[in-house]
């Protein structure tokens, strides 16, 4: 965990981070797993911290514009499919 934190403060950091349109990241950090992914929402969300074994999409999930779309998760164990299905209002 230290290392994925210093790895993302290096990149912050070191001039490769452009905020420009993001009004939000997600950030998935994985060292072992050689995971570094950074995602630059279009819209904020509250600020949190998960450490978990499998990818948090939850609070990203409801800036999709379309009522369904999937997260696809591939290591080395396989493929995870995650579906994201919008309940429609009114």
């Amino acid at each position: 965990l230290r290392d994925d934190i210093e790895r993302a403060r290096q990149w912050f950091n070191n001039g490769d981070f452009d905020a420009k349109g993001a009004h939000g990241l997600a950030l998935y950090l994985a060292s072992p797993a050689n995971v570094f992914e950074i995602v630059k929402l279009p819209r904020p969300v509250a600020t949190n911290v998960v450490v978990d074994d499998s990818p948090y999409i939850e609070p990203i999930a409801d800036l999709g514009s379309r009522a369904r779309w999937a997260v696809l998760l591939i290591s080395r164990q396989g493929v995870t499919r995650f579906v994201v299905v919008k309940a429609q209002q009114g």
